[in-house]
Parts: structure tokens; sequence; C-alpha cells
């Protein structure tokens, strides 16, 4: 059975400062060079198109250089932490009017103050409409026994996804409320 690993793209990992911690870069540059905080804890060649570091993990800036045979750039990317407390973020997928039987896809995140993505601070959250009819709420928690009908469900690093249909375009909104994160509110 083919299976991928266990890595997803984040540097926000909230309570786990110290930890050691694996970094995978997948590439086709011959060499990659990973900085953290603009110093460089390491470099590696990729094997099948995969770079694996291990280093610990601390709060900032994860960075990454890959470089051609004779030495060029020829990629760079970046990973951030969460900064500041968290909040819910709600963002719809498009940004024109809605009309009626609309189906729009709904973020629903757990960001810092500077709006990363914070991976390790899941919770419930609940969710409500007005002018618009919950068609499904949920995460990607693979094991998880919520329902995606029942308008609360557990974010997996951070996010979650609420579909819904537009039945009064003039008033639509939707809620987001966790336990320890108060309500944020947006219209559709």
């Amino acid at each position: 059975m083919w299976r991928g690993t266990n890595a997803i793209p984040s540097w926000s990992w909230k309570g786990c400062g110290g930890n050691p911690v694996t970094v995978e870069v997948y590439t086709e540059a011959a060499k990659v060079i990973l900085f953290l905080n603009d110093e460089m804890i390491g470099e590696a060649v990729p094997i099948n198109s995969r770079a694996v570091l291990e280093t610990v993990y601390q709060p900032g800036i994860l960075s990454v250089k890959g470089y051609d045979e004779k030495g060029n750039i020829m990629e760079e990317g970046t990973l951030e932490s969460a900064e500041g407390s968290v909040h819910i973020r709600i963002r719809k997928e498009k940004e024109v009017p809605c009309k009626k039987d609309d189906i729009l896809f709904i973020e629903i995140d757990i960001c810092g103050e500077n709006d990363v993505i914070e991976a390790n601070a899941d919770e419930p959250i609940t969710v409500r409409t007005k002018g618009a009819e919950l068609l499904g709420f949920g995460s990607a928690w693979h094991r998880s026994e919520e329902t995606f009908v029942s308008g609360t469900y557990t974010t997996c690093y951070g996010r979650a996804l609420a579909a819904v249909r537009i039945t009064k375009p003039d008033c639509a909104s939707i809620e987001a409320e966790g336990i320890t994160l108060k309500k944020q509110v947006i219209s559709l």
C-alpha cells in the first residue's frame, strides 16, 4: 500500500518549543539548505525528491533554499509560526455577491494575530447560519465520531470547512464560536 508521511506544511506548533522535529522538504533541487530564524540549521541532498533534516522546534520562520548542480538558487520556501493569542478566522471562497441557492465553501481556521494557522490549538467549533442552510461542517480528523451535520466539529491542525446554501442573499451570514475562542461573524 502506498502511504505518504505524516508531514504537513506548518511551522506553528504552540507549546512544542524545544521538542525534536523532522523537517521534510519536497524538491527537484540537487541540494537544500534549511534556515530557522535566519540561522542555517542544516543541508541535505534529496533522495527521490525528498530531503529530511532533524532540528529542534522553536517558533519563528523556517525557510529553505534549493540549489541546482551548479550552485544556483532554483527555489525558495518559507513557513511561519502563528504569533500572539489565537482567534477564529472565517473566509468565504469568493468575494462576489451571492444569489439564492448559491453554494459556498467557508474556511474556519484557528489563527494567531498574524493570521497564520496554529496547527496545535484544535478545539470544537460551533457554526450557525442566518439566511443560509448549513449543508455540512467538518475537518480532516479521520477518527472523529462527530457528524458533519450537527454544526459542531473539532478542527484538524487548526482548520475546518463549512458548506452552505444561500436562502436569503440580503441577510446571509455565518458565525463560528469555540470553547475558548470568541464568536466571529461574517456576511455571506
